[in-house]
């Protein structure tokens, strides 16, 4: 079955917003290569410029969630690259964590707005985590028998049950 992950009013806007900035951004390094009369260092700093903003934001579209599936016995995190499979065997624990245990939470490598919230995350009360996020809401909290702690959002939190039912322990 698969479940939605919608992304939030926070992340449409905070998309839109780096959509809107690097057409601007990427127009005026456009103009400045044309303008610059074969000047090396001008089209070499445009061009490194936009290489950037593509890179960026073509990464993030590729990398963001999609979505949630269960097949079988693994739960897949859908993304347009590289899913995320884990088996049902493997996880240690499910729970829905009171918002106020992601306080003070940073991002150490990831993605934090654009398309969602992706990558590893850090706090003093959960510690390391990987998130596979597209909201602030509905966050669901796999802890893996390896110590991985993963973060979703579905829209639909039956998955939630389904994923606390059919995990080995239950739990």
């Amino acid at each position: 079955m698969f479940y939605k992950a919608s992304l939030d009013t926070t992340t449409k806007v905070m998309s839109a917003f780096v959509a809107v900035l690097f057409v601007f951004l990427g127009n005026q390094s456009v103009t400045e290569i044309i303008a610059s009369n074969d000047d090396l260092s001008t089209l070499l700093l445009h061009t490194w410029i936009l290489l950037v903003m593509l890179t960026t934001f073509v990464g993030a579209y590729l990398f963001s969630v999609r979505g949630y599936l269960i097949k079988g016995d693994t739960l897949i995190i859908r993304r347009h690259v590289r899913p995320r499979n884990i088996a049902f065997a493997d996880i240690e624990s499910v729970r829905m964590p009171d918002p106020k245990e992601f306080s003070g939470t940073i991002r150490t490598f990831g993605v934090g707005g654009l398309f969602g919230y992706f990558g590893t995350f850090w706090n003093r009360r959960l510690g390391s985590m990987t998130w596979y996020a597209t909201q602030a809401k509905n966050r669901v909290l796999i802890k893996t028998k390896s110590g991985k702690k993963i973060v979703i959002t579905p829209d639909d939190v039956r998955l939630f049950d389904l994923l606390r039912s059919r995990s080995d322990n239950g739990v």
